[in-house]
């Protein structure tokens, strides 16, 4: 009687060792799983980022030869450029930093904290950028049109008027969908977090 309750007791270390096993392949998988599904929006960030750095460094040389052409004074290149330069250090900062390529593979936890961080650092990039172009789009109309009356200066702040109200329309959707995807980025890893515990 005494060797069935230990055989028994085995028996049911045994399967104990087996569930527990199981359920610690199962948290692996179904962290797996999340891992790839976060790969996407995590991506699409990256994309986005490297997108804004190629933008800058594109549109650095095009204001130095554009805005003297079109009678822009030099303080005037001398702040766009400044402005394009810090836009572009802020960018490759955020993709090195807050966005590199094997962030995503580490632990979930400094994945989470780095995107906090990084939503932090956008919203303070947000809060600076916006006045500054305001001062800029400003100043840009006010040369642009200072002592001139023709159809060329009509037309060129009627393109500036549309170009702003599109460059702003879609600065505010990419903000709003990049803080959409770590939003759910962080979600999802709270879910995982959850499943671990």
């Amino acid at each position: 009687m005494e060797k069935d309750i230990l055989m028994e007791l085995d028996e049911m270390r045994s399967q104990f060792g087996e569930l527990k096993s199981m359920l610690k392949d199962q948290q692996i998988v179904n962290e797996k799983m999340a891992r790839r599904a976060m790969k996407g929006d995590y991506n699409k960030v990256r994309k986005d980022l490297i997108f804004a750095i190629v933008l800058e460094v594109v549109a650095i040389p095009l204001q130095v030869v554009l805005l003297p052409l079109i009678g822009m004074p030099t303080w005037y290149l001398v702040f766009t450029v400044l402005f394009l330069l810090s836009a572009l250090v802020a960018s490759v900062y955020s993709l090195r930093r807050y966005a590199s390529a094997d962030m995503i593979s580490g632990n979930l936890t400094e994945v989470a904290l780095g995107i906090v961080k990084y939503k932090r650092f956008e919203l303070k990039w947000f809060l600076y950028a916006i006045p500054l172009l305001l001062v800029w789009i400003f100043f840009f109309f006010y040369y642009l049109t200072r002592g001139y009356e023709s159809e060329l200066v009509r037309g060129s702040v009627w393109g500036g008027i549309i170009g702003v109200i599109i460059g702003f329309t879609f600065g505010f959707i990419n903000y709003y969908q990049n803080l959409k995807r770590m939003n759910r980025l962080l979600r999802q890893i709270k879910e995982v977090k959850g499943d671990a515990v």
